[in-house]
Parts: C-alpha cells; sequence; structure tokens
C-alpha cells in the first residue's frame, strides 16, 4: 500500500532501465553458452572466464584504451554487485514502506513491530 508513496518506486524503475543492457547481454550469452558449459565443470569454467577478462583488461590498459578497460572491468564485476545491490535497494524499499503505513497509523502492529526493529538496531 505504501510503495507508491516511497521513493524507491522510482529509483527501481531507473535501475531496472540501466541494467537492461546488462541483462540482455547476460541472457542472450547465458543462451549461446550453456550447450557449451553444460558438460564442463563449473570452477574450471569460472576460471576461464575470469583469466579472459583479466588477459582482455590487461591488453585494454597496455594499448592505452581506458575506456575499454573501464567497460570489460564493469561487466566482470556486475554479477558480483548487482545481486548485492538489488537485496539492498529492495530492504530499504519495503523499510521505506513499512515506515510510511507506520506513520499513518495502518497497522498498531507494525507500528510496534517497527519500534521494537528500532531498539534493537541501537
Amino acid at each position: 500500500m505504501s510503495h507508491p508513496c516511497s521513493r524507491p518506486v522510482r529509483w527501481s524503475l531507473i535501475v531496472a532501465w540501466f541494467a537492461m543492457p546488462w541483462r540482455l547481454a547476460y541472457r542472450v550469452g547465458g543462451r549461446i553458452a550453456a550447450p557449451l558449459a553444460a558438460r564442463q565443470p563449473r570452477s574450471l569454467l569460472a576460471v576461464v572466464v575470469l583469466t579472459a577478462f583479466i588477459i582482455a583488461i590487461s591488453k585494454a590498459v597496455q594499448h592505452g584504451e581506458w575506456s575499454s578497460a573501464a567497460v570489460l572491468s564493469a561487466l566482470a564485476l556486475c554479477p558480483l554487485i548487482s545481486p548485492t545491490a538489488d537485496a539492498a535497494i529492495s530492504r530499504a524499499s519495503e523499510h521505506e514502506a513499512d515506515r510510511h503505513a507506520a506513520q499513518f497509523d495502518y497497522n498498531k502492529a507494525l507500528t510496534l513491530a517497527l519500534k521494537d526493529h528500532a531498539g534493537s538496531r541501537g
């Protein structure tokens, strides 16, 4: 009920828009690589992909192609950062919606739970 009133909804739309190229590349790459990777051990595949990224980034730096190195570095970090950032944004959004609901006295139990949560945090 309170989600449309909170700022994270707007930010999630912006984040979804900017993440669209990464998600598209991930899905297309996944469909191409899935048949090839199905027969390989996952740990070996991860080592090969990580090695390829390291070599490509180091070659880009050697040739002074800083923008290519930055893009490749971002691509290598996206699978690690994206789930963590998404979880943090989702948790903040839920907490903001709960605070908004408690502010307008939507539910006494919610108000008590938030007070208890605030007290336990410090």
